[in-house]
């Protein structure tokens, strides 16, 4: 057993957000999709490093869109969801990093596909013989988002609709890009661009859609902050 530390470490070159990455004191350097150095610590576990590398895997960094952990960049996570898929094995993640909980809304805490991506690695997990359904990941992401517009209280808040609504909107926009994508009809370097552009719409939805303290407490930034979602030495711009 080795212990487990996510870190994570502010891309200045960009208007907001964290790079995340994980080392484990036996040596393993687990980069997701950038750089693994100078970061700060932000939570640790106890975990099987073999484990966490087989969770680490496939990486393949020279294509585009780049792989880690199982996902291709951008459109199944970015580096929160690679971070804490290796993670996951320590039972801790990177949130504190910011951006984190607004990409946790986006592509879920591990990302997509992430049942088939555990079952190959975690001994005892149930197989799971094909991908996730995409439509079926994006109505768990609708449903964690919904109590979490409810919480602390347990009770829909006056914002709740109209804050469930502008998630589902920007989940619908998020399938139509892929779709695009998926098709050949968007170069990586564009869908990233109109990804950014959907971030950004979605931002000023949800600034519109509920309260300042609310915004923070689900995104973990202030509302008209915009979100750099995606590092432009990952995408090659």
């Amino acid at each position: 057993m080795a212990i487990l530390t996510g870190y994570h470490i502010r891309l200045t070159v960009l208007p907001y957000g964290d790079h995340t990455f994980v080392l484990s004191d036996d040596g393993h350097a687990w980069g997701c999709f950038g750089d693994c150095t100078d970061g700060q610590p932000l939570r640790s576990g106890q975990g099987d490093s073999s484990v966490a590398n087989c969770l680490s895997q496939p990486i393949n960094t020279g294509v585009f869109p780049p792989e880690y952990a199982g996902m291709r960049y951008a459109i199944d996570g970015v580096c929160h969801q690679a971070a804490d898929s290796i993670l996951s094995i320590a039972g801790v993640t990177v949130e504190g990093a910011e951006g984190w909980h607004f990409t946790r809304w986006l592509y879920g805490i591990c990302g997509h596909n992430w049942p088939q991506r555990r079952a190959r690695c975690v001994v005892g997990a149930a197989a799971v013989a094909e991908p996730e359904d995409r439509a079926a990941h994006h109505r768990h992401l609708m449903a964690d988002f919904a109590e979490a517009v409810k919480a602390p209280t347990g009770a829909e808040p006056d914002h709740y609709a109209a804050a469930v609504a502008a998630h589902e909107r920007m989940l619908a926009a998020k399938a139509a890009l892929d779709q695009r994508f998926e098709a050949g009809g968007l170069d990586f370097a564009t869908y990233a661009a109109d990804l950014q552009a959907l971030v950004d719409d979605s931002v000023s939805a949800f600034g519109a859609a509920v309260p300042a303290d609310e915004f923070v407490r689900l995104f973990g930034f202030p509302a008209g902050q915009r979100y750099q979602i995606l590092d432009p030495a990952v995408v090659g711009a």
